[in-house]
């Protein structure tokens, strides 16, 4: 396992890098003429097209080892199919927004009707609970159909990607148990780490030091348990596909 692990990680490490890089092109690219704007559209272009060769080697990291130059040109014909679980995996972190919203802009009728029906005093854990589901969503629901999706393209091409069987297979309840365990140990408490303020450093080069090195270190541990959910999403499918 630690092969495939270190090599999903890579592919993930090394689409984020680049991705970074061309989205801080595009921040300081002017959009003042056509020619402008046409470079600013190549540029998201090719952050797609990078996010679909890191996906792509991420996924298959777990299938057997496989040369650079085939993952980035699977990646680029994926790319299409990639875009299309993208906008999936944001429909349904939309969607989990969007009820989130509406439960908070309906919190007093809800009140009242847990006390109405329930005579519950305080239904806080209530909403606390549709907080934690809506979490659960949008940071791990999501990743998984879309990467789930993905991986059902790259193995049997649109049918994998259409097809029910392929999507119902990693959303098997061990699949999402395993995925949960992931994102919440490796990439949720982590985050709340680099996001709590440091004291007591001295205003020099240490404090953005120690604040790099920080986040580097979260960064990796989240990389580490994204390709994990790559590797239970694959290898779901994978044995599914040789029983």
């Amino acid at each position: 396992m630690t092969r495939p692990l270190a090599a999903s990680v890579v592919w993930l490490i090394a689409g984020a890098v680049l991705i970074a890089g061309l989205y801080w092109t595009f921040l300081y690219t002017p959009e003042s003429n056509l020619s402008m704007l046409a470079a600013s559209a190549m540029l998201v272009v090719a952050m797609l097209a990078v996010a679909s060769i890191s996906a792509t080697g991420a996924l298959r990291a777990w299938t057997g080892p496989r040369g650079l130059p085939s993952t980035v040109v699977d990646g680029l014909h994926a790319l299409p199919a990639f875009v299309a679980t993208l906008l999936i995996g944001a429909l349904v972190w939309w969607a989990a927004a969007r009820g989130a919203a509406w439960t908070v802009a309906r919190s007093g009728e809800i009140a009242a009707w847990f006390i109405a029906t329930f005579n519950w005093a305080d239904i806080a854990p209530v909403f606390r609970g549709i907080r934690a589901v809506t979490f659960w969503v949008q940071w791990v629901l999501t990743p998984v159909v879309a990467l789930g999706l993905f991986a059902g393209w790259l193995e049997a091409g649109v049918r994998g990607l259409i097809g029910p069987s392929g999507l119902g297979r990693v959303l098997a309840p061990r699949v999402l148990a395993l995925a949960t365990l992931w994102m919440v140990l490796l990439v949720a408490l982590p985050w709340q780490f680099a996001t709590r303020p440091l004291t007591g450093l001295p205003s020099t080069w240490v404090e953005p030091a120690i604040v790099g090195a920080r986040l580097m270190l979260v960064g990796l541990v989240a990389a580490i348990g994204l390709a994990l959910v790559c590797g239970t999403v694959t290898r779901t499918l994978t044995r599914q596909r040789g029983a």
